[in-house]
């Protein structure tokens, strides 16, 4: 009943100082992860992207207008160019699914992932910030199952997968959790005496909840 997850590894699909990108694959054709940071010109703010792509929830005309914003007429176009040896075949007749009776083209999925990394939209956020969160994850020690949780039922451990939504709020709320650390950096690096602290310990309002949301919503 366990469904095993594999991640391959990181690769980058741009390689810029101002803008970056990697992906890897977690299920061969089917399930990707892609990060994205981009610095915003002129600015200490980045766009960072972090989401895991489910190709089978994209029919080939949302596909190709997607692709469209990157010079492709369409999914086939895109398939003609990109594809190479070991990718995954793809049927002329995707939207009527009838796969073993047309000629199949292969797709390049890792490049379609870093395409769409391109096309979604990010969270805006510091530019620090933004390659802290990138490198916790493209640099971090990778779990056996990251997208699923272990139960025990009848004496067997059972993993379920995660949704798209389920893996969006864990990341979401590992974001949330950079940002208090680092807000509570900086509140370290202030004078004891500062107004904002309005006469209470620095210690004791750095672990009061209702203080630190306060600043945070500031």
């Amino acid at each position: 009943m366990n469904q095993e997850i594999h991640p391959g590894p990181w690769e980058p699909y741009s390689d810029e100082v101002a803008h970056y990108s990697y992906v890897r694959c977690l299920e061969q054709d089917s399930l990707y992860e892609v990060v994205r940071v981009s610095h915003e010109k002129d600015s200490r703010t980045a766009e960072f992207l972090h989401q895991v792509i489910f190709m089978k929830e994209y029919g080939e005309a949302e596909l190709s207008k997607i692709l469209a914003e990157f010079g492709y007429d369409s999914l086939e176009a895109f398939a003609r160019e990109t594809g190479r040896a070991g990718t995954a075949p793809m049927c002329k007749a995707r939207r009527s699914g009838d796969c073993a009776a047309e000629a199949k083209l292969p797709i390049d999925y890792m490049t379609l992932a870093g395409l769409m990394a391109e096309h979604f939209t990010g969270r805006r956020m510091n530019i620090c910030r933004a390659e802290r969160l990138a490198d916790s994850i493209v640099k971090g020690q990778d779990t056996p199952n990251p997208f699923c949780i272990s139960r025990p039922f009848a004496g067997q451990s059972v993993t379920i997968p995660l949704t798209s939504a389920e893996v969006d709020a864990i990341y979401s709320a590992r974001a949330s959790q950079i940002q208090m650390d680092e807000l509570c950096d900086e509140i370290r690096d202030l004078d004891k005496d500062d107004p904002c602290f309005e006469g209470h310990a620095q210690e004791e309002l750095l672990n009061n909840s209702r203080f630190i949301d306060a600043v945070q919503a500031r």
